[in-house]
């Protein structure tokens, strides 16, 4: 079957930058409008085609640390995009990443105008099985060339599932916390000051003996004293819950792991391919995807890069991402058709392409 041309999104985390949304969809405007001539690296012309498919390769939506606390930005900053993408091509996969992990939870095939589908895949794409041994995951043929997409948080140290799932824990947290603001602070306030008279053992047994006997009897005085008692409970646990909102942001946004974002700084060093060979993030001994080219995002390091593993030379190619890094490379996606893979940067106006590093990088094998 023979694929046409694919274009390749990751990492646009709409909800994040209020910037990124309209950088985007300028992007879509010219694919659409323009003719699409692209400058390749030799300084030449090339059209693009028209897609048959575009693959939103995870963390297109940001869950976990939108701007202002507030998740629902994630789809309202990317509703737009998203249904300008339905009109543009006949096929979107969305992959979810960790950032969007939730949407992986809606793993099937939708159907949207005749002729017209949305695929949705937690993990990977594709998923069908190779007919060779060892069970591995055969790639889409584009041309001569077998594609394989993945996020690539897989790569990762903390790529535990249950770190997946506290993401979207702390997500609808903050969203509840942001809805009832006033309610969840003087939780905090009431959790405080429980804490400070728990530092009085003695005095707080009087108290607790002088309300059970108050309790024992059926009376008006008796009933204050239960709703008080129970509406201070309750104040307790949403002060608890405010204290986890916290602590969960305070990890995801100061503590480092492979291709994190953070809320306030973009400065740490990102991780390019070479890198994730080095600290075999990537382990070919491992390795089950039958492919000549993986495609991935998630470190938001925008790089092509042939690499050797196990004797056979395979093409890794990172989408980078649409978060703006001062002085460095953004607006960035892949571009796929019958002649190969193309690394394409929008600089506002026009579509350049960035060029391949060169150099074959061995992947590390164990001693």
């Amino acid at each position: 079957m023979d694929v046409g041309a694919v274009i390749v999104f990751s990492d646009t985390h709409f909800g994040f930058e209020p910037e990124s949304k309209t950088r985007f969809k300028n992007l879509l405007d010219w694919l659409t409008t323009s003719e699409r001539k692209v400058v390749t690296a030799k300084g030449e012309a090339r059209t693009l085609e028209v897609p048959s498919k575009v693959i939103l390769l995870g963390d297109i939506l940001e869950y976990w640390t939108p701007r202002d606390a507030d998740p629902s930005l994630a789809l309202r900053d990317g509703f737009e995009n998203l249904r300008s993408l339905f009109a543009f091509t006949p096929e979107i996969v969305y992959v979810a990443g960790n950032h969007d992990h939730v949407i992986g939870s809606y793993a099937d095939e939708y159907g949207l105008k005749p002729g017209s589908r949305l695929l949705v895949r937690p993990d990977h794409y594709p998923d069908a099985l190779s007919d060779k041994p060892g069970k591995k995951y055969k790639g889409e043929q584009i041309g001569d060339k077998l594609y394989f997409f993945v996020h690539g948080h897989q790569f990762d140290v903390f790529r535990f599932p249950a770190v997946l799932n506290f993401g979207d824990i702390m997500a609808q947290n903050s969203a509840m916390s942001r809805n009832f603001k006033w309610l969840t602070r003087f939780g905090l306030l009431v959790l405080v000051i429980s804490a400070l008279v728990a530092q009085f053992p003695k005095g707080l047994r009087r108290v607790f003996k002088s309300l059970g006997n108050l309790l024992q009897s059926a009376s008006l005085p008796s009933l204050l004293v239960m709703v008080v008692l129970l509406l201070w409970g309750f104040f307790v646990f949403l002060g608890v819950l405010w204290v986890f909102g916290a602590l969960a942001f305070a990890y995801y946004e100061y503590t480092s792991h492979l291709g994190v974002i953070r809320r306030r700084s973009k400065r740490e060093p990102r991780i390019d391919i070479k890198k994730l060979l080095d600290h075999r993030f990537y382990k070919p001994e491992k390795d089950t995807i039958e492919a000549d080219v993986l495609v991935f995002g998630h470190t938001h390091m925008p790089e092509i890069r042939a690499v050797d593993v196990g004797g056979r030379t395979k093409l890794f190619v990172n989408s980078g991402s649409w978060i703006q890094y001062p002085g460095d490379r953004y607006d960035t996606f892949v571009y796929i058709d019958r002649d190969g893979v193309l690394l394409l940067r929008w600089d506002g106006e026009n579509v350049h392409e960035l060029p391949p590093t060169e150099g074959i990088v061995a992947a590390k094998w164990p001693n």
